[in-house]
């Protein structure tokens, strides 16, 4: 994917998203989540979380 199919394809700006990729801006949390959705991949497997789901028999 070229960067201008990825920055339209995200609603970022081409100009933004290379100055991303350049270091000149920074990376914002939306960034990271809108690649992972996009592109996928990018995290890499996420453990389990620790807490359990409440089944209703707790008390």
């Amino acid at each position: 994917m070229t960067l201008t199919a990825y920055a339209d394809t995200a609603g970022v700006g081409y100009d933004r998203m290379s100055k991303v990729l350049r270091g000149e801006a920074v990376m914002r949390l939306e960034d990271l989540a809108q690649s992972e959705r996009i592109l996928g991949g990018i995290l890499g497997p996420l453990p389990e979380s620790p807490v359990r789901a409440w089944d209703g028999d707790d008390y």
